[in-house]
């Protein structure tokens, strides 16, 4: 199983994954962090989702808004 979050905001995007599921994220691996900078008060939707693969179907997704 892996994780999927991809996150949105009027002007940009960003996706995070974790391949092997076991690991936190930014847990000690480049590839699971990501930099971008999102606007002061921009609204950010967040879905996270698990899956089975690269190319399974999406699972037990959730999804919400914050501002930055």
């Amino acid at each position: 199983m892996r994780v999927r979050a991809p996150w949105s905001w009027k002007g940009g995007s960003v996706t995070l994954s974790d391949a092997d599921g076991s690991s936190p994220f930014c847990g000690g691996k480049p590839a699971h962090s990501a930099r971008k900078q999102v606007p002061e008060g921009a609204t950010v939707e967040i879905t996270v989702c698990r899956r089975n693969g690269a190319d399974g179907a999406k699972k037990d997704c959730g999804s919400n808004y914050g501002k930055a």
